[in-house]
């Protein structure tokens, strides 16, 4: 008659109740609540430093290297990523407020110069920097946006019904179709440097410099005034 563990259900020997895990986990492990003194630490650390420690010998580490060979980490669970996570809150890095040194930055500087990768510096490399930096959030109708707000203010024109241009010029939020006639809409939630005004003046010069001085220019500050806009033709 087979034997299965109380706990995990593992094929265990006809006498046992346990399997050797489940056994000495939690409270039934015998130094459960217990820890070790700064002498025994130390003893540990003493008997574990330099040449003692096996995992340093050439041989052990080769047994190693071999049993890994061809052998590849099974993914995160989403679960395992939360408690990860979790576990990170509130702990700052370790080189936190250290500063670089200037002969480390010249070596990383030296590395990265002239790197092979073909695709460097490619909008397929930009693109994917973006993804990597971002994340998938500012994501919209295989869209990238810089921020959560602009692609929610994207969402709310195509909710009106406007056809759109999205990164007009690679300078401009959004370029729309107004009474047949095209408006550049600019999403401007806050600034510490300009006011509204001055940032209207400055994004209207740029726009004149690229030889559109016939374009209309609307800067939008609030997601919720982009409901002006349903009083316009739409095309």
């Amino acid at each position: 008659m087979k034997n299965y563990c109380a706990d995990c259900r593992k094929k265990i020997t006809r006498y046992a109740k346990r399997c050797h895990r489940c056994a000495s986990l939690g409270k039934n492990n015998p130094f459960y609540g217990k820890c070790h003194s700064n002498k025994t630490k130390r003893k540990k650390s003493i008997a574990m430093t330099g040449d003692k420690n096996p995992a340093k010998r050439p041989e052990v580490r080769e047994k190693i290297k071999k049993a890994k060979e061809g052998k590849k980490r099974k993914p995160f669970s989403k679960e395992c990523k939360r408690n990860m996570s979790k576990s990170h809150m509130g702990i700052s890095s370790w080189n936190k407020n250290i500063p670089c040194p200037e002969e480390k930055k010249r070596k990383l500087s030296k590395k990265l110069k002239g790197r092979k990768d073909p695709l460097y510096n490619t909008p397929q490399f930009i693109y994917q920097s973006l993804q990597n930096s971002h994340g998938n959030k500012c994501y919209y109708d295989n869209e990238f946006f810089p921020s959560n707000a602009e692609r929610d203010c994207y969402i709310e024109l195509k909710k009106l019904g406007f056809k759109i241009e999205h990164n007009f010029l690679n300078r401009f939020d959004f370029l729309i179709l107004i009474n047949n006639k095209k408006v550049v809409v600019e999403f401007h939630p806050f600034d510490f440097k300009l006011t509204d005004k001055q940032y209207y003046i400055k994004r209207r010069k740029l726009l004149d410099e690229y030889g559109h001085k016939d374009l209309k220019l609307i800067v939008i500050k609030n997601i919720k005034d982009i409901k002006i806009l349903e009083k316009y033709e739409r095309n």
